[in-house]
């Protein structure tokens, strides 16, 4: 793992268009917000695709490399939404997970776990322990871009 994982970056802008300039999209002709997105992976190559897409997407991400670098982000900004790691050296996903949801200002963001294995096992940790759902890695974009849609709905995002 390099030093820049362990520091919040977004991608630069990809597209010349008024979306990518303006971080904001018309909708019937209002303004609104591109969803904001916590990424939360040690995983350089993984974590650098993830942002990719999302940002092709028109979604900001701000991506961390661990637990803890995430945690104190919190104290500055709130992500709409954020997407974990299940597997991470230092605190693991279940561990970073159980911290956001036992503090009152972050225990509502929904979170979707990330996870290399196909485990019922660990699916069921994972929902135990407060995510909104899961995702088998690497998971292809429409997938992906569909658990985010369905989480945010559930939760009024």
């Amino acid at each position: 793992m390099t030093d820049e994982l362990n520091r919040p970056y977004n991608l630069p802008e990809q597209r010349d268009d008024q979306h990518a300039r303006t971080g904001a999209e018309q909708q019937d002709g209002r303004i609104s917000r591109p969803i904001e997105i916590m990424l939360i992976d040690d995983d350089e190559f993984y974590a650098d695709m993830l942002v990719a897409m999302l940002d092709d997407a028109g979604m900001r991400v701000q991506a961390f490399g661990n637990g803890q670098e995430a945690l104190a982000s919190l104290q500055r900004a709130r992500p709409q939404l954020i997407l974990l790691d299940y597997n991470m050296p230092g605190i693991d996903g279940i561990e970073t997970l159980r911290q956001l949801k036992s503090k009152p200002d972050t225990k509502s963001i929904p979170v979707i776990m990330l996870t290399g294995t196909n485990s019922d096992d660990i699916a069921g940790q994972s929902i135990d322990a407060g995510a909104a759902g899961y995702i088998v890695k690497p998971g292809d974009r429409d997938k992906i871009l569909s658990r985010i849609d369905e989480v945010l709905r559930n939760q009024g995002g």
